[in-house]
């Protein structure tokens, strides 16, 4: 019987990190894709929560990798939002698509740009991802990791080739976005390799009057 979250004794398991009590229950015939209220499966939840051993052990009993939720999001990508990099890995060892995107076109690249987190990031450009993926603002790793203020991910990026005048729906670069922000890091490092002082968004705004604006001494 379930809980009133619908949570199945493998959900539980596999949601908590308990990799022996899931390999038990497994023995015993449990539904490995039983799912919750809100549609999780123990895969979902062990790769939300980072638990690669008992992700290995599901996979290996032939879960859908590719599976998703009404919102398009897919393991991989939930994997990379959250930094779980030996997950990923064992996602990318089992065919994950790395170019997935979700119903806002959002790919794996981005969710880990986005939150900062460098190894993972690094990993997925290794293994092809696409340094200039764009979701449906056409907000690119690079755009978000420099919003986010995550110099190391910006750093990397620049690295690898990223477009650092690459522009999103509004007409705005990494440069503006950082100065906006006050990120004062991430708008030095962008200056070193040459981003444009000059650049202006679609309303005619300049990184320097953008950081004035918020009163982002540092940076202005």
């Amino acid at each position: 019987m379930g809980t009133k979250l619908s949570w199945t004794p493998l959900i539980l398991a596999a949601k908590n990190g308990q990799e022996a009590v899931v390999r038990l229950l497994l023995e015993k015939g449990a539904d490995i894709e039983s799912k919750d209220s809100n549609y999780w499966t123990p895969l979902m939840w062990a790769v939300e929560n980072g638990h690669e051993a008992i992700a290995r052990l599901l996979l290996e009993k032939s879960v859908d990798i590719e599976s998703k939720l009404s919102n398009g999001r897919t393991l991989l990508m939930w994997a990379a939002e959250n930094g779980h990099e030996a997950v990923v890995r064992l996602l990318l060892e089992k065919g994950a698509n790395i170019e997935s995107k979700d119903s806002n076109s959002w790919t794996p690249l981005i969710y880990a740009a986005k939150n900062g987190h460098e190894a993972v990031v690094r990993l997925l450009l290794e293994k092809g991802a696409n340094i200039e993926s764009k979701e449906s603002d056409s907000w690119t790793p690079l755009i978000w990791a420099a919003k986010k203020g995550h110099e190391a991910v910006v750093r990397l990026l620049l690295e690898k080739g990223a477009n650092i005048e690459s522009k999103d729906s509004s007409g705005w670069t990494p440069l503006i976005l950082a100065a906006k922000k006050g990120h004062e890091a991430v708008v030095r490092l962008l200056f070193e390799n040459g981003a444009n002082i000059e650049s202006k968004d679609s309303s005619g705004w300049m990184p320097l009057i953008l950081a004035a604006e918020n009163l982002s001494d540092t940076v202005a």
